[in-house]
């Protein structure tokens, strides 16, 4: 079969949708499908049977979905799977979720005084009036199949953008198993805890990001100054992010000293799941977050909340805590607290990995494939 996958960039090292993107056209390649990918940038991906459609360097959405529309329609294929770009695939998987959605639950990251008025500017301003032009053209094809990756993103597209139930197919994301297997890295998860001088008693959370304020670090800090005040055993770890130099006085005034550290970018979270005891991800927003299903497939409890879609593969008590919201961070300090003097986390650890097989990226690629078989049926009853 011949397809075309449609991406504003792909480079598989920046992770979320390039990362998956890059891993599915792998897959399809290898079962001997014809590849078109069309994209600013590619990094990191080589086959004979792919063809980049390189797009022009224009920043704007609108212009750049325009650009998109216009290689697809030379393209001789059987289906365009778009990732969230333009309008022109037959299979829209926008790996955000609903644009308009993310735009509400970040008004929950402004402080209360300025939220009001946040929302009534995002209501004229030219730029949000474009975006809700660019989504209506995007969610307007009756003929189109919607992948939402949770059932919360399921439900926006109906809120939002009004998409017909029978047009919507719930695919969650998935995670390379063999590549997140936690055995290979206990030695250095260990390494790593010994290196930056974590006792045995230690309960060491980890927070994997780079919006710092729409996954909630914010309240994450206030709540572990709080919670370490009863268990002072508390210890984060905060890998990913830019300008941390304000961050960590932010963890200075909150007198958090070497409580929590922030170690940046680095190249393979692996290790550094291997020497946590919880994955922290208190999200405003997330469709299905991959870090927390690396963190599953890695064996880690994790503590996220009900904004973010991956929650729904989990059950609380069980395989973490799941927690409203990240704004309450009076509710996140006292689940810090239990965690550190109540939870069994090795029973979590044990539930977490008889968990695993259901995380498996291959039966998502195959429910994608699905999607395109349904497609060419389609085509072949008219």
């Amino acid at each position: 079969m011949n397809l075309a996958l449609v991406i504003a960039e792909l480079d598989p090292r920046r992770g979320g949708a390039e990362q998956w993107t890059a891993q599915f056209a792998r897959w399809l390649l290898e079962q001997g499908h014809r590849v078109h990918l069309v994209s600013r940038r590619l990094r990191g991906l080589k086959h004979p049977h792919l063809r980049w459609h390189p797009l022009p360097p224009v920043r704007h959405p609108w212009q750049l979905a325009q650009a998109a529309e216009e290689i697809v329609a030379r393209l001789s294929v059987e289906v365009v799977h778009d990732m969230g770009l333009g309008w022109s695939g037959q299979v829209f998987q926008p790996h955000g979720g609903s644009r308009l959605a993310v735009q509400q639950c970040a008004l929950s990251c402004v402080p209360e005084p300025l939220r009001t008025l946040k929302r009534h500017v995002t209501g004229w301003l030219p730029r949000y009036r474009r975006l809700r032009r660019l989504c209506l053209r995007q969610f307007a094809d009756p003929n189109r199949l919607y992948v939402a990756l949770s059932k919360m993103v399921q439900q926006h597209f109906r809120q939002f953008h009004r998409v017909p139930q029978e047009n919507i197919r719930l695919i969650y994301n998935g995670v390379d198993l063999q590549h997140f297997d936690p055995e290979p890295f206990q030695r250095q998860g260990k390494q790593l805890r010994k290196k930056h001088h974590l006792q045995g008693g230690d309960l060491l959370l980890l927070c994997v990001a780079h919006n710092f304020r729409l996954k909630g670090v914010p309240e994450l800090l206030t709540a572990v100054a709080s919670a370490s005040a009863v268990c002072p055993r508390i210890k984060l770890w905060v890998v990913g992010g830019r300008r941390l130099g304000r961050w960590r006085r932010r963890a200075a005034y909150l007198g958090l000293g070497d409580r929590v550290k922030f170690i940046g970018a680095v190249a393979d979270p692996r290790p550094w799941y291997a020497a946590a005891d919880v994955l922290v991800h208190p999200t405003h927003y997330d469709p299905c977050s991959l870090v927390v299903l690396e963190a599953l497939a890695m064996g880690l409890p994790v503590l996220t909340t009900t904004r973010n879609g991956a929650a729904e593969r989990m059950r609380h008590g069980l395989h973490g805590w799941v927690l409203p919201g990240p704004t309450d961070v009076h509710q996140l300090a006292l689940a810090l607290v239990a965690l550190a003097q109540d939870a069994d986390l090795a029973a979590m650890r044990k539930a977490v990995l008889e968990l695993r097989p259901q995380l498996d990226i291959h039966k998502n690629f195959q429910a994608i494939w699905n999607c395109y078989e349904t497609l060419t049926w389609q085509k072949v009853a008219a």
